[in-house]
């Protein structure tokens, strides 16, 4: 039986033609229903006035800029160029290029770190080293979310995607986290149509440089 070729995903394929297909036809109009309530969350449960937050694949920057609305200070990570140049003008210039997998900052440089819907494009030999930057990143709290296995985003008949190679159930996802350093603290639905995951950064974590 032939063997089916791999799918290496670079930054390239994240391009014009990616962004103006499948369910991204209205991101924009999307994202602005579950961007609002997801950055108060975020606000609230840092336990801060100004917390800083990182948000890993921000993409045009959407939930960002909802977040410079609450108050927070803000970065993005974003791993395709073409939607970096696309990005809201308020946070185009506080996203830097880059991917999960790069050691791209210090430990505990952050309050909060972002990951929503990114892990389902990094191959799975792979995960583990791009969760560990997570915990890395952050000094207290993770907000993860990705096409959970069994609810409707990760159906391509759904929400078509080509580039999706890493498909979890929800308990596959704490687990993991918890192997890295990283303890489930609570879900809450983000408005939008998923679920989103809060970790909390366990205790001798936070305090290891």
């Amino acid at each position: 039986m032939r063997q089916q070729a791999k799918v290496v995903i670079g930054p390239g394929m994240f391009d014009k033609t990616y962004f103006q297909a499948g369910n991204y036809n209205d991101y924009k109009e999307i994202a602005l229903v579950w961007t609002g309530r997801v950055a108060r969350r975020i606000k609230r449960t840092s336990g801060k006035k100004h917390p800083q937050v990182l948000d890993v694949g921000c993409a045009h920057g959407y939930l960002m800029v909802a977040l410079q609305g609450e108050g927070c200070q803000v970065k993005g990570l974003e791993y395709s160029r073409y939607v970096m140049k696309k990005a809201e003008r308020a946070v185009r210039k506080t996203i830097e290029e880059g991917s999960v997998l790069d050691d791209k900052f210090p430990p505990n440089e952050f309050d909060v770190v972002v990951c929503l819907n990114v892990l389902e494009y990094i191959p799975e030999g792979q995960v583990e080293k791009a969760l560990r930057n997570l915990v890395r990143w952050t000094g207290d709290l993770i907000f993860f979310t990705t096409c959970f296995k069994h609810s409707r985003y990760a159906s391509q008949k759904h929400s078509p995607d080509n580039l999706r190679i890493t498909i979890k159930t929800e308990k596959e996802w704490i687990d993991l986290f918890q192997r890295v350093g990283a303890a489930y603290k609570e879900m809450f639905y983000d408005g939008g149509g998923g679920d989103v995951l809060v970790f909390r950064k366990k205790y001798d974590q936070a305090h290891t440089r």
